[in-house]
């Protein structure tokens, strides 16, 4: 080939369309042509007979390919949606440290996210909301997420919830989500967070439940505890500590108690709520006797000074 016939093929070279980039800006585009599927297709095939992806990914050409369609409409690596991305009860879900990083890592606002918690006891005594700063200066919010929200949704009261034991964190995660899926719908892609979906899914056995681990962000089992009615022999000490505690008032205010637990009647009275009201008497009867000591050391008076001849001195000699 001669000198000119090699600089016409580079203008030509030049003059030739740029490859067509995915819509979401991603390598690769599964279902763009029949090119590309067939590349993902290899790919998917590859990572699922890889033993280092998570186990609905292993074996499993399909999902794998779902992953790497989902990473290129957001711009990441197939892994890392593999990494996050779980399916609980047969339905995707994202991990909520990750959409806490997607947020974060998008730059679509001047600020990280930020979480504002409260302790007004109208919201149950804990709420949260997420928001964070645009580059305008305006503040975006989510919806405020409460513990009393928690427990009418029953997300705090499910057997093996972490709502009871890391209240915190679940409140904050779930406040991520949902500012997640009101402000930045592109980026969650209409995918719930894996503590919704196990909150609103069933638990799948009469002795096991599903949840997950705010430490690893992966689906636990985890053993139910079982929350067995109280016995006669249990109401009868219910009784016995009410009139101790609170005297005449006692029934009355064992009725109140009970109607706050959403009960009518000690009858069939389950043993968790057995436990917070007995906890809730043995703390008034504390602070009745701390209070009864008190008085006790005011009626008395101060201790007498001992008598100008019973004042310890040297012994004489006898």
């Amino acid at each position: 080939m001669g000198k000119n016939d090699m600089v016409a093929a580079g203008t030509a070279q030049s003059m030739a369309p740029a490859a067509t980039r995915p819509a979401g800006g991603g390598a690769l585009s599964v279902f763009a042509n029949a090119e590309s599927f067939n590349l993902a297709t290899r790919m998917a095939t590859a990572l699922a007979q890889s033993t280092v992806v998570p186990k609905a990914y292993q074996g499993n050409v399909g999902n794998c390919m779902i992953a790497i369609e989902m990473a290129s409409r957001i711009n990441t690596s197939p892994m890392m949606v593999m990494q996050n991305l779980y399916i609980v009860n047969g339905n995707p879900a994202w991990s909520s440290q990750w959409i806490i990083a997607m947020i974060n890592s998008s730059k679509r606002y001047k600020t990280e996210l930020q979480f504002e918690f409260g302790h007004d006891p109208e919201d149950g005594g804990l709420s949260c909301k997420a928001w964070a700063e645009d580059y305008s200066g305006h503040k975006v919010e989510g919806p405020k997420i409460t513990m009393k929200m928690a427990n009418e949704e029953g997300w705090a009261t499910k057997s093996g919830s972490k709502w009871k034991t890391m209240p915190e964190v679940m409140i904050r995660y779930r406040a991520a989500s949902f500012f997640g899926r009101m402000n930045c719908p592109d980026m969650i892609m209409g995918i719930y967070s894996q503590d919704e979906v196990l909150d609103m899914g069933a638990i799948p056995a009469e002795d096991y439940a599903l949840v997950v681990d705010p430490a690893t962000g992966e689906v636990v089992e985890t053993e139910v505890e079982k929350d067995e009615p109280i016995t006669q022999e249990q109401r009868q000490t219910l009784f016995k500590m009410v009139k101790s505690a609170y005297g005449e008032n006692a029934n009355k205010i064992l009725k109140d108690m009970l109607t706050k637990e959403g009960y009518d009647s000690t009858e069939g009275l389950p043993t968790s709520v057995f436990n917070r009201l007995t906890e809730k008497i043995m703390g008034h009867d504390k602070e009745k006797s701390n209070e009864g000591e008190k008085e006790g050391v005011i009626a008395e008076g101060p201790p007498e000074a001992p008598a100008e001849n019973d004042q310890p001195g040297p012994k004489g000699k006898e």
